[in-house]
C-alpha cells in the first residue's frame, strides 16, 4: 500500500469515527470499498478529504458552523470595544478608577450571563485592538513584542481557568492569569526602564489605581522628575482594564454555572423593562425592527466614536496625563474613515443581533 492510498484510508477512517456506533461500521466499510475502485491518486485524496471534513450526521451543518463562528467573532469583537470604552471612561474619572472599572467589571458580569463567549476570539480581538489603537510613538511599550506576550498569556490562562469544575478556581485562575497577563506584557517595558523584576506582582494592581499612588525604579526626565513606574504602569493600564472586564466577561459563566445559555432574570424591574422593549418592537416587522436598530446604532456609533481618541499631540500633556493615568488610549482607529466605518459596521451587526434575541425571546 503506498503512502497516498494509506493517506486516504486514514482520512475515511477519521470520518467514520464521527458517525454514531451504529452507523460508524457500515459507512467505513462503505466508504473503504469506493475508494478501492478509484484509480486516480488525487480522486482518492480528494475523495477521502472530503469525507474527513465533511460534518457527521449529528454534527452541524459548515454554514451552521459558519454562522456560530460569525456570531462569537462579533460578540468578541463588541465585548472587546465596550470593555475598553469602559476603560477609558472610568480612567477619565481619575480617583474614582477602580471603583468604575468594578461597575464595568459587573456591567459585563451580566451581559456574560446572558451571551455567549469565545476565549480564543476575545483574544484576537484583544489584540488586534491593542495593536492597532495604541501608536508605538505614543504608547512607547505598547507594540508587538509587548502585546503579543500579554495576550497569549491570557488567552491561555482563561481557557484553563474556564475548565475548572469549582467556581472559586475559575475565578482564582482569571485572577491570576490576569496577573501573568500584565506581567507578560510589561517585561520589556521593565527591562527598559530599569524598574524592578520583584514588583511584578504589583503591576496589575496598580495599573488599576490612578497614576502616581505608588512610585518605584529609577527616575526619568531632565525636568521635574518622574519614576519609571509612571511611564510602565501607563502602559500596562491600557491594557489591564479590557483584561479584566473581558475576563469578567467570560468567567460569567463559571460563575453561575451556565454554558453560555441565556440566564433567567428574576428582578421585577428587569423583567417590566424586558416586556415594555418586547412590546415596543413587536410593532414593526421583523426586517423594520432589524434595519432600524442598525441604522440608528450605527449612526451613533459614527457621532460618538471620532470624541474617544483623547490622548492630544502635545508631548507634554500627553506625558502628564500618562503618568496620572487619566488620559484615553485605544481607539486611534476610528480616526481613520476605514476604522470608524468598520466599527459602525460592528455595532450594526451586534444591534440587528440583539433584536432578533429579543424578538425570539
Amino acid at each position: 500500500m503506498g503512502a497516498v492510498d494509506r493517506l486516504a484510508r486514514a482520512a475515511v477512517l477519521v470520518a467514520a469515527r464521527r458517525w454514531p456506533d451504529d452507523l460508524a461500521g457500515v459507512m467505513r466499510d462503505e466508504w473503504l470499498a469506493e475508494l478501492a475502485v478509484i484509480g486516480e491518486p488525487w480522486r482518492k485524496l480528494a475523495f477521502a478529504g472530503s469525507l474527513a471534513v465533511s460534518p457527521g450526521v449529528d454534527e452541524p451543518s459548515w454554514r451552521e458552523r459558519a454562522e456560530n463562528a460569525g456570531r462569537l467573532a462579533a460578540v468578541a469583537a463588541g465585548v472587546t470595544l465596550l470593555a475598553a470604552v469602559a476603560t477609558n471612561l472610568a480612567r477619565a474619572t481619575e480617583a474614582l478608577a477602580p471603583v468604575m472599572l468594578l461597575l464595568g467589571a459587573a456591567g459585563l458580569a451580566l451581559a456574560g450571563r446572558r451571551v455567549r463567549g469565545s476565549v480564543a476570539l476575545a483574544g484576537v480581538a484583544l489584540f488586534a485592538f491593542l495593536f492597532a489603537g495604541n501608536p508605538v510613538p505614543m504608547m512607547p511599550f505598547m507594540g508587538a513584542r509587548d502585546i503579543a506576550p500579554a495576550v497569549a498569556v491570557w488567552t491561555i490562562g482563561m481557557a484553563v481557568a474556564l475548565r475548572a469544575r469549582r467556581r472559586w478556581v475559575a475565578v482564582a485562575g482569571g485572577l491570576v492569569t490576569l496577573d501573568l497577563a500584565v506581567v507578560a506584557g510589561s517585561a520589556h517595558a521593565a527591562a527598559a526602564l530599569g524598574v524592578p523584576a520583584w514588583t511584578a506582582p504589583a503591576w496589575f494592581p496598580l495599573a488599576l489605581l490612578p497614576g502616581g499612588t505608588v512610585s518605584f525604579g529609577p527616575h526619568l526626565g531632565d525636568g521635574p522628575a518622574f519614576h519609571a513606574s509612571g511611564i510602565l504602569l501607563a502602559n500596562a493600564a491600557v491594557s489591564a482594564g479590557p483584561f479584566l472586564l473581558c475576563t469578567a466577561f467570560l468567567l460569567a459563566s463559571a460563575l453561575t454555572g451556565k454554558t453560555g445559555e441565556p440566564a433567567r432574570s428574576s428582578g421585577h424591574l428587569t423583567r417590566r423593562v424586558t416586556d415594555a422593549a418586547r412590546a415596543a418592537v413587536s410593532r414593526l416587522g421583523v426586517n423594520a425592527r432589524r434595519g432600524a436598530a442598525g441604522a440608528v446604532t450605527a449612526l451613533a456609533t459614527l457621532a460618538v466614536a471620532p470624541a474617544l481618541p483623547a490622548a492630544g499631540g502635545d508631548p507634554d500633556v500627553v506625558l502628564r496625563r500618562l503618568l496620572d493615568n487619566s488620559t484615553a488610549f485605544g481607539f486611534g482607529f476610528v480616526e481613520h474613515p476605514v476604522g470608524l466605518g468598520a466599527v459602525a459596521l460592528l455595532a450594526a451587526l451586534l444591534a440587528m443581533r440583539a433584536t432578533d434575541s429579543l424578538t425570539a425571546a
